[in-house]
């Protein structure tokens, strides 16, 4: 299928100011200002640039300057230049070295690349420009489910547990491991653990879903430099909206899915993250987040969107901020739309 070409639109790239101090910066900055302007999602573009074919892709993740798309239902890992034009296969099909049976998930920094596979509950780094297979470790379902990482060195992240704390597990070796983070920290009180629900990565660290929607940025040394709330700025005004949703469900004895939880979540190589909500709100298809720029941005649905477009979007596995474009993977492959600041601007 052919891939759709967006207008151009900027997210706010502001720096964390440079008179910020090596203290400030060892103990996490928290994050509690932001921009809740909307970006609009109005209308599938035509584009001359043609993918290969794609079959049920999943959330797609930036490495280095590439993209890589798992599709399980192929086995495959498809790895793509930053404009979707040029793409070629990670490994092959199969329970052996370097061969995946149903990869979930994947992520990393360049050139260094790990992979959740759930047939063979094995997560994987290979290196993309050899193909070299750096290491593999057998994890249980829920550690693979909760997404894999690859550091600068090769080096295999993934989640775990303790007791009621969540874990991000760094290995060592063949047949180590240590805790890379864990526990309460300074970004938040001290009697909070953290906990975490998915794990992806950029170039500066490992980020971190929690189960309330908050995301935190950790540096590849295991400290938070950004922690940002999400669940105020991103479902506050769509609390009358989840109310008579679950009024709604009440009368016609429905179950109710509850209030929209952040999924599907992916990072440009600087940290700004674009995610999708299961239980959206009306018109609300996901957010984009800058911990730099201190920016959260809905992703609304244009309200004069045709019903096909409106369908492809709500099915939307997967989502990628590419430069100026917005692509989706849905179970037939990609798409693009036209964003635009909501009010025209």
């Amino acid at each position: 299928m052919r891939v759709r070409r967006l207008t151009s639109f900027l997210l706010g790239a502001g720096v964390l100011a440079a008179g910020c101090d090596a203290r400030e910066r060892r103990e996490g900055v928290a994050l509690t200002d932001w921009d809740t302007a909307s970006l609009v999602i109005s209308a599938v573009v035509p584009s001359a640039i043609d993918t290969v074919p794609l079959f049920n892709p999943l959330v797609p993740q930036w490495i280095g300057d590439r993209i890589v798309v798992p599709e399980p239902g192929d086995g495959r890992i498809t790895l793509f230049d930053s404009l979707f034009s040029t793409s070629r296969h990670i490994g092959r099909e199969g329970e052996g070295p370097g061969e995946y049976r149903q990869p979930m998930t994947a992520g990393g920094v360049w050139p260094y690349l790990a992979i959740a596979d759930f047939r063979t509950r094995r997560a994987t780094v290979v290196n993309v420009e050899s193909d070299e297979v750096v290491e593999e470790r057998s994890l249980e379902p829920a550690a693979l489910g909760g997404g894999v990482a690859a550091g600068p060195n090769g080096r295999l992240f993934h989640l775990g547990s303790r007791g009621t704390d969540s874990l991000i597990v760094l290995t060592t070796g063949p047949d180590s491991i240590e805790v890379f983070a864990s526990g309460p920290t300074d970004a938040g009180p001290a009697d909070t653990p953290l906990r975490f629900d998915h794990l992806i990565s950029s170039s500066r660290g490992p980020i971190v879903v929690h189960p309330d929607g908050e995301l935190s940025w950790f540096s590849w040394s295991g400290e938070i430099w950004a922690r940002l709330p999400l669940a105020g700025p991103l479902f506050a005004e769509a609390d009358a909206v989840v109310e008579a949703a679950r009024e709604l469900m009440r009368e016609e004895g429905q179950p109710f899915l509850g209030a929209p939880r952040v999924r599907a979540v992916s990072a440009r190589p600087d940290g700004r993250v674009v995610g999708l909500l299961v239980g959206r709100p009306e018109r609300i298809l996901g957010f984009t987040a800058d911990p730099q720029g201190r920016q959260v941005r809905f992703l609304r649905l244009e309200e004069s969107l045709a019903e096909a477009e409106r369908d492809l979007l709500l099915s939307a596995q997967g989502a990628i901020v590419v430069g100026s474009r917005l692509v989706i993977t849905h179970p037939g492959g990609l798409a693009e739309f036209e964003l635009s600041t909501e009010g025209g601007g």
